[in-house]
């Protein structure tokens, strides 16, 4: 895209301003954005949008053992590595600014609603707003990439790199090398719950994406201290809602057993679909998330009970 003297003005202004404006302007016009299964509903909320700094030393604590490993990327080595998965001009010198942008897109009520009443698998209308919001992403990252592109600036979004992989296999585990829940978390969009998934400000039920760019842009503050600040179980021990959803016991008050949640949606959810269902057609696959729903985080971040 290219774009106009007056675009160029704002986007000089306000980078993190503009940006944050034309995404949730892309995101809202997009026809992947509507059901056409359900009166042309809407597949996400407005989007969230968060900003951190690609030298965070934040970024190095990922790197730890006990928070994700040492195969995890820095935003730097995302940037040199996704730009030559991508076909870009290789990264050959440190860029003096390097940024991560960091996108939510959450589910809206309407389709939260249509989960609730499930206790072993996701329903039809979840699992389509979840397929389609993971294409709108894809394609929105895409369009912000050539933004920037266009105002003279690098960037890569990783998740739009094909075919995707998961390059690192640890404890039987598939694991990719740029987490896009800790970049929102270094990027101040949320705080991780006992099921690992993100509580955001618009709840837990969040897609999330990422780029990174060798534009300068003021970071997001981060209204929290550690990984599970905003979930009520770490906080004050007063909930657990989502292990009790569980269908597979891979979440309870002690720990979450990602491969017991693998093994449950690999096996035991495709066995249960094709019982109650029948075979899926491509793109819909049998899902849970039944974790994140009926929870105190389901729509906000859930105030502590001694509030």
């Amino acid at each position: 895209m290219n774009l106009s003297p007056k675009d160029k003005l704002k986007f000089k202004a306000n980078p993190a301003k503009y940006i944050e404006v034309e995404i949730k302007r892309y995101a809202a016009g997009s026809p992947l954005n509507r059901l056409p299964d359900y009166d042309n509903e809407p597949v996400i909320e407005e989007p969230l949008v968060g900003f951190a700094n690609g030298y965070d030393p934040i970024f190095d604590e990922f790197k730890k053992d006990s928070v994700i490993g040492g195969f995890h990327l820095t935003p730097l080595e995302a940037f040199k590595f996704y730009s030559e998965k991508q076909d870009k001009p290789a990264v050959t010198s440190q860029p003096a600014a390097l940024s991560v942008i960091s996108v939510g897109f959450t589910l809206p009520r309407k389709t939260r609603l249509s989960n609730r009443p499930k206790s072993r698998m996701a329903a039809p209308k979840w699992r389509y707003a979840y397929g389609l919001a993971f294409m709108l992403m894809s394609e929105t990252l895409s369009h912000v990439v050539s933004l920037l592109e266009s105002a003279g600036h690098r960037a890569v979004a990783p998740v739009c790199t094909r075919p995707m992989s998961f390059p690192i296999i640890r404890d039987g585990l598939p694991y990719a090398d740029w987490s896009e829940k800790h970049a929102a978390y270094a990027a101040g969009m949320g705080t991780f719950g006992l099921n690992t998934s993100l509580i955001t400000p618009s709840g837990i039920s969040a897609h999330l994406g990422s780029l990174i760019t060798d534009l300068a842009i003021r970071a997001t503050p981060r209204t929290y201290d550690n990984l599970h600040a905003y979930c009520l179980h770490f906080r004050d021990g007063s909930c657990g809602k989502c292990a009790s959803h569980c269908p597979s016991g891979a979440v309870n008050t002690l720990s979450f057993r990602a491969k017991k949640c693998l093994d449950y949606t690999m096996n035991d959810l495709q066995k249960l679909s094709r019982e109650l269902e029948g075979e899926l057609k491509p793109p819909d696959h049998p899902m849970c998330a039944l974790c994140q729903i009926r929870v105190p985080c389901e729509a906000c971040i859930p105030a502590a009970k001694s509030a």
